[in-house]
């Protein structure tokens, strides 16, 4: 189990960016973070990472400091999907997944023959092993995102941070991730946290979402519960329709008419 206790964040500078969340996020779930730009979703991501320290509260662990943690160790617990992550050399895909088994390695030491089984694994359920001999150069945006949640699982970690992994796909690929992300969560029983901005994708694949607003926790629950008319009033600024939509919501925003337009340019 990892919590988030009272947990607030400034910069050295003051500003202050989260104050006083708490939160619980449970094996074999997805999470997702929602909220507007400059909500604290990322800083909350780097918290829950231990790549930020808290300037008060704590996050934990099984009961233990995430800080507190050797490097090392951390990377044993917790798999972090980057944002803007890339590789800049020519690796093959089966290079980069392997990288997920670095914390379990000696300095100076090659992947044994678990390791490269571990990584097969990992792509054998990212749909990635026909990559295997391919350089990531070559590799489409949706390809190299299933390959870099492949070296997240090659880590072979309880708990699994994703920040924005979908941003820059189109819909055929943002499906395909976050169905592979929720499905691993409910396979292998891990704790997958993921910040989005598309409202109808998180409603859509994940079981809790926490919508931040100005640096807090506005709501935590069900995309049912969370996602209504009157937070998304409050929070974004905008009207919505909310209707039922299988086990899930549906979000539409209540655009302004043409002749709303007409008379900004008249």
């Amino acid at each position: 189990m990892m919590q988030a206790r009272d947990v607030s964040y400034h910069y050295r500078e003051g500003g202050e960016v989260l104050r006083g969340v708490t939160l619980n996020f449970a094996p074999g779930q997805l999470t997702a973070i929602l909220g507007p730009n400059g909500a604290g979703k990322t800083t909350l991501l780097k918290l829950l990472a231990g790549s930020y320290k808290p300037s008060g509260g704590s996050v934990l662990l099984e009961g233990r400091p995430v800080t507190a943690m050797s490097e090392r160790r951390r990377a044993q617990q917790i798999a972090v999907v980057s944002q803007r992550s890339h590789v800049d050399f020519a690796f093959t895909v089966t290079d980069v997944v392997l990288m997920g088994r670095q914390p379990y390695l000696s300095r100076y030491a090659t992947e044994s023959e678990h390791d490269i089984a571990v990584a097969r694994e990992a792509m054998a359920l990212t749909e990635t092993q026909h990559l295997a001999d391919r350089t990531v150069t070559q590799l489409s945006g949706g390809e190299w995102q299933r390959v870099v949640i492949a070296r997240a699982l090659c880590q072979q970690t309880p708990i699994m941070l994703l920040d924005e992994p979908v941003s820059s796909l189109d819909i055929k690929y943002q499906l395909e991730v976050l169905s592979m992300v929720r499905k691993l969560a409910r396979d292998k029983a891990v704790t997958a946290v993921c910040v989005l901005h598309d409202i109808n994708l998180a409603a859509h694949f994940a079981d809790d979402i926490v919508l931040m607003h100005g640096g807090a926790v506005y709501s935590c629950g069900t995309p049912g519960d969370v996602l209504t008319p009157a937070a998304m009033s409050e929070v974004y600024g905008v009207e919505v329709d909310v209707e039922a939509q299988g086990g899930s919501v549906r979000v539409s925003p209540v655009y302004e008419t043409a002749r709303d337009y007409a008379t900004l340019f008249s």
